[in-house]
């Protein structure tokens, strides 16, 4: 947290990149810097001595770290674009230039999936991602 401060709630599920540099991971804590009272994805970086929050839409879970660290793919409950218009889970990529909502049909321009994808956030498992960021599975 700020300061150094433990978080003041639950984290899980951590996901190492590569060198260990960064992990991400999901808390429920309100003083990691996110926007606090539901379940978000963050990214700390261990030697730059930073932490970011990623989903900031709430009910976010399962982050996989890709493994040189440019990538993070999560699944979400919330609408991180104006393309995701169900409230069901998807699979998000950020890669620091922002989401790309990725559990869609026909690739990165195809229709919005019409119910979960990566499993729901309290069961199931959540996307994989390959070392350089670049194909999700879930």
């Amino acid at each position: 947290g700020a300061g150094g401060a433990l978080g003041n709630d639950d984290s899980t599920n951590p996901s190492l990149d590569g060198d260990g540099r960064r992990v991400a991971f999901t808390s429920e804590s309100t003083n990691l810097g996110g926007a606090g009272g539901t379940s978000e994805v963050f990214v700390r970086d261990v030697v730059a001595n930073t932490i970011s929050p990623l989903g900031a839409s709430g009910a976010d879970d399962r982050a996989a770290l890709s493994e040189d660290g440019s990538s993070v793919a999560f699944v979400s409950n919330g609408s991180l674009q104006a393309a995701d218009t169900s409230s069901a889970a998807d699979v998000y990529v950020h890669n620091g230039g922002g989401y790309t909502l990725v559990s869609r049909a026909n690739g990165l321009t195809g229709l919005v999936g019409n119910a979960g994808s990566g499993g729901t956030l309290t069961f199931g498992e959540g996307p994989a991602i390959s070392p350089n960021g670049s194909c999700v599975a879930f």
